[in-house]
């Protein structure tokens, strides 16, 4: 009687359960796979200085949150800081990240919008003691206002009616004019106001906050190559540092006092 190979047919009746199980395992992997969610987009992250929140070398308690945000949501922690055009013309040819703006109607379909991180106070700013106080807006929409070019405030300004506004480069030079008179008021945010007459080496006494114009939320906005789910995990991780404090800390760690006065 021919010898029957028994261990051989065992070893070829287990192969098609060898070949299921495989199957099962590429077929769990793909599942796993799509389950899982897709990683964010790494952009790039631009600003343009705005002291003391964010300073042209690159420091400041906006920096140091939007740097915080990154390493939450898993995007390259690098920050470049360029003048505000500049920062506009690099969001249109790549994924990025543009921060701080105001808003306004001529840029708002040219990003995405995501978490305001910083509220500031629009002010108008005289000289202490100056002649013809402004008491109210029809006032100050008389005079002749100074204020950042390419800004929304000046923007803003325009949009609002007032017909003899200068823009200048910076506020640093801003603030000079002002103190020389070149005009008779400066419209600014608040805090910047303050670290412009600082870097000015001005008397912050010799500056006064005539009339609060309005609120003006700064954001952290978005190109259009940057997919709205990582938008909203952005803005995600930007509700979480204010649910756990640190976005309190980052913004309060080392911030200047406010040294311009108020007539109010």
């Amino acid at each position: 009687m021919p010898r029957i190979p028994r261990e051989r047919d065992a070893r070829q009746r287990s192969r098609p359960a060898g070949n299921a199980l495989s199957l099962f395992g590429v077929a769990l992997g793909v599942l796993i796979a799509a389950a899982a969610p897709a990683a964010a987009t790494d952009i790039s992250l631009i600003a343009s200085p705005i002291p003391p929140f964010i300073t042209e070398e690159g420091t400041g308690p906006v920096v140091r949150l939007v740097l915080d945000l990154a390493r939450r949501v898993g995007n390259n922690p690098n920050v470049s800081v360029v003048p505000l055009g500049r920062a506009l013309d690099l969001a249109h040819d790549r994924p990025a990240g543009i921060f701080l703006l105001g808003r306004s109607p001529e840029r708002e379909d040219m990003l995405s919008w995501g978490p305001i991180l910083v509220e500031e106070e629009m002010v108008l700013l005289t000289r202490t003691g100056a002649e013809n106080a402004i008491g109210d807006l029809a006032a100050a929409k008389a005079r002749h206002i100074g204020t950042l070019q390419h800004s929304v405030t000046e923007e803003l300004l325009l949009e609002q009616g007032f017909g003899n506004v200068t823009g200048v480069p910076t506020n640093i030079l801003a603030a000079r004019m002002l103190d020389a008179g070149r005009f008779d008021a400066w419209c600014v945010p608040l805090h910047a106001a303050d670290a412009a007459i600082r870097a000015a080496a001005l008397p912050p006494k010799g500056f006064r906050n005539a009339l609060t114009l309005s609120k003006l939320p700064l954001y952290l906005a978005f190109s259009h190559q940057v997919p709205q789910a990582d938008i909203d995990r952005w803005s995600a991780a930007f509700r979480a540092m204010q649910a756990d404090g640190s976005y309190r800390v980052l913004m309060t760690e080392g911030a200047p006092g406010q040294a311009v006065g108020s007539e109010r």
